[in-house]
């Protein structure tokens, strides 16, 4: 079962934890327990060939797993499913996993905690109310032959599982205390253990995670208070103490991570990005960077126009920087192109008369409309489409001849959550004029279908789909709901094969799903892919349909670490 399956169940007593690894440089690797119940280690691994993937694992735990590199393989260990709190360890080598093996003479409650330390790879955990050590932290060690003695670190009593992280040349051994505080110990011999210090200004709940970037010290939690997640840095200054603590933003403060959960921290190695990673309370998971801030600024709508052109992709869209500079990626040519424009929302695009056409509304705050167009070699001087003023972003098609751009009022004249359209003939544009008895949320979208030109939108009631249609352009027949659909963000509409396809942003988690029409309104589906797993929407993205020059019916969207993906819903992803 699929973690992000919306049909899937999350069976409570499941501890949603993830462990998290960057495998340079082929992937990222996150493991966990299925969602289901069964106890199954399940293994995700991020930015690689589906067609090449390792096989999954035969492993049962209770917790979540614990990774780690070491001698140039990725370590992991976790408690056994059982009830006699037993370790097992494994290792995976880039193609395959090894045989699920147990660790000699450790008993534990939770979860482990690992990291790499003076040339040897340290475990620690709870101890376990078999042997009666329960609440006590322990550690063993093993140097790629064998496993050392299991030890006691005296005077420590904990919660949950530990977490380490080796910070200037010190072993850091984060936990929570048994009254909900976040404290640690140290080592500089691997033997020798400090008295505990407590991270000041924490309370927590579950476990702790902890990572370095960029000299310093990381140690993130899941706040007692709420569902948000914490964190606190360390510069190795014996005189300073911990920072205040701080909120991961972005997705974080937007998806809040599940009750039973716990953050986990990795640093990814391509990008530098200090990342966490988590389930919300759906089950869906996220990643979101810690340092630099989320990828996403929340001020961006991250939705990419797509069109093809000359038998090419086109892409366009506001960079995700946050300084709203409208980039534009030509798929012939691999590379990306800064224009002297800047946008609020997403821009749209279509081909008439020969060359691209691109609208987008203006970064500023007077709300109104601006176009430019592409004939294959350089872009027209921007130019001010005049007597619009819009919210959001426009949608276009071409019908009849003309080309068509549908757009939302605008609150500078008092017409927000209205409908309204212009036309342009390849000479001048028309007045714009309101299509009565529509109010919508976000913006429109167009497409031809059986000679009748279709005009969707989100209701006012923030999830459900509508539409109005016109057979002549100029009158408009009264607006129709699309049965089944719960969305958010805006839609996107396209023509494959005499059927027409909607698709739009899931409203209860961060899925792409599509309706068709062929006379009548289909089911909702959801496209697979690389959509239901990790690399999922971003939270602020719509994503956009186009039929590419196999006849394939593809989906382009803008994933939560700001990663472009274009995948096919007709034939469907595997």
């Amino acid at each position: 079962m699929t973690k992000n399956d919306q049909t899937a169940s999350i069976d409570q007593s499941v501890d949603l934890t993830y462990a998290a690894i960057s495998y340079v440089p082929k992937f990222y690797i996150l493991a966990y327990a299925d969602r289901s119940g069964n106890k199954q280690l399940d293994v995700d691994y991020g930015n690689e060939d589906p067609d090449h993937l390792p096989p999954t694992l035969s492993a049962s735990l209770n917790g979540y797993p614990a990774m780690a590199m070491y001698n140039g393989v990725v370590h992991l260990t976790h408690q056994a499913s059982s009830t006699n709190h037993t370790l097992w360890h494994m290792t995976f080598d880039g193609t395959n996993w090894s045989e699920d093996t147990q660790v000699p003479n450790v008993y534990m409650n939770e979860s482990p905690g690992m990291a790499v330390f003076n040339g040897n790879l340290y475990v620690a955990h709870q101890g376990s109310d078999s042997t009666n050590t329960a609440n006590t932290l322990w550690y063993t060690v093993t140097n790629g032959r064998a496993w050392s003695q299991d030890k006691n670190i005296p005077g420590v009593q904990l919660n949950g599982s530990p977490a380490m992280a080796v910070f200037d040349s010190t072993l850091y051994l984060f936990f929570q205390s048994v009254d909900g505080y976040l404290w640690y110990t140290t080592t500089t011999d691997g033997t020798n253990w400090s008295s505990q210090a407590q991270v000041q200004g924490v309370s927590m709940r579950n476990s702790p995670s902890a990572a370095v970037r960029d000299g310093l010290l990381y140690v993130a939690y899941h706040n007692s208070d709420d569902a948000s997640i914490g964190y606190s840095t360390y510069n190795g200054n014996e005189l300073a103490d911990w920072s205040s603590p701080s909120t991961v933003g972005g997705q974080a403060s937007e998806r809040p991570i599940a009750d039973g959960s716990s953050p986990a921290l990795y640093l990814d190695t391509i990008t530098n990005h200090l990342m966490v990673a988590y389930p919300d309370a759906s089950g869906f998971d996220v990643e979101c960077s810690v340092a630099p801030s989320e990828s996403v600024p929340p001020s961006v709508d991250p939705t990419v126009a797509s069109v093809i052109y000359n038998s090419n992709l086109i892409q366009a869209y506001a960079d995700c920087t946050g300084n709203q500079a409208l980039n534009v990626v030509y798929g012939d040519k691999q590379t990306t192109q800064a224009l002297l424009a800047f946008l609020n929302g997403y821009p749209a695009m279509a081909v008439f008369n020969g060359v691209v056409h691109l609208t987008h509304q203006t970064s500023g705050t007077d709300h109104v409309l601006w176009h430019t167009t592409y004939d294959g070699t350089s872009w027209s001087l921007e130019t001010i489409i005049p007597n619009v003023s819009l919210n959001e972003s426009p949608g276009m098609a071409v019908f009849n001849g003309n080309l068509y751009l549908a757009h939302q009022g605008s609150d500078t004249i008092g017409t927000a959550n209205t409908l309204w359209y212009t036309v342009f003939d390849g000479k001048a544009w028309s007045q714009d004029t309101n299509i009565s008895g529509v109010k919508l949320n976000g913006s429109p979208a167009m497409a031809v279908f059986n000679n009748v030109l279709y005009l969707f939108f989100q209701g006012t009631d923030g999830s459900s789909l509508w539409y109005t249609t016109t057979s002549d352009g100029k009158n408009w027949s009264p607006q129709s709901q699309v049965p089944g659909v719960s969305m958010r963000n805006s839609p996107s509409a396209a023509v494959r094969d005499d059927m027409l396809y909607v698709a739009y942003h899931n409203k209860d988690g961060p899925s792409i799903w599509y309706v068709m029409y062929g006379g009548k309104w289909s089911q909702p589906s959801l496209v697979g892919g690389p959509t239901t797993d990790i690399d999922h929407i971003s939270d602020r993205c719509s994503p956009t349909l186009y039929e590419d020059n196999a006849g394939n019916l593809m989906v382009t969207y803008t994933s939560a670490q700001a990663y472009d993906f274009v995948v096919s819903v007709v034939p469907p992803e595997e």
